[in-house]
C-alpha cells in the first residue's frame, strides 16, 4: 500500500472483509482534535491499495469538492472505495444528516465511475459507525436522489 505522507510511515496492505478489518488504518483518527475526512482505495482483491486524506477541517465540519474524491479514486485505479471522517468533538457516532447527504453524493459519483462504494465510517472516541454494517448504503442513496440538496454536488460537499 502507498505510503501515507503526512507520517512517512508505510502501513502493510489490509484485505477489507469488513469495516472492523479496516479499524487499524483507522484508529489514529479517534484521536484529532478536528475533522479528516479521507478515502481508502481498493483494489479487485479488496486489497487497501491507497490510504488518502482528501481535507481537514474544524472541530464540526470538513470542506473539499468531489472531484477531489474521484480524481483520487481514479489516479489509484481502485475498483472500490471506502470513505471515513471522524467525529472529533461528539461521542455520539450516528451519522449526521450531511453526512447521509455526502454519502449519496459520493455514491452517485461512483456509480458514473463504474467504481463501488463498499462503507462510510465514522471513526470517534468510543469506536465507530459503519454504513454497511447498518446496510444504510442503499437507503441513503434512494433518499437524497432527486432533492434540492443534490446541487451540493456542483458546488462541493461541506461537511
Amino acid at each position: 500500500m502507498e505510503e501515507e505522507k503526512k507520517t512517512g510511515k508505510a502501513v502493510k496492505s489490509v484485505a477489507v472483509r469488513s469495516p472492523y478489518d479496516c479499524m487499524p488504518l483507522l484508529k489514529m483518527y479517534a484521536k484529532k482534535k478536528v475533522e479528516h475526512f479521507g478515502i481508502l482505495c481498493i483494489d479487485a482483491d479488496y486489497s487497501v491499495i491507497s490510504k488518502k486524506v482528501i481535507a481537514i477541517g474544524s472541530e464540526r465540519e470538513c470542506h473539499f469538492q468531489p472531484r477531489d474524491v474521484f480524481f483520487e479514486v481514479c489516479r489509484k485505479k481502485a475498483t472500490a472505495v471506502i470513505i471515513f471522517h471522524n467525529h472529533p468533538s461528539a461521542t455520539e457516532l450516528f451519522p449526521s444528516e450531511d453526512d447521509m447527504h455526502l454519502t449519496a453524493c459520493i455514491q452517485n459519483g461512483m456509480e458514473i465511475l463504474g467504481i463501488q462504494l463498499l462503507d462510510h465510517i465514522i471513526i470517534g472516541k468510543d469506536g465507530y459507525f459503519s454504513f454497511a454494517e447498518h446496510k444504510i448504503l442503499k437507503d441513503v442513496r434512494k433518499r437524497y436522489k432527486d432533492t434540492e440538496r443534490q446541487k451540493m454536488v456542483a458546488e462541493g460537499c461541506r461537511k
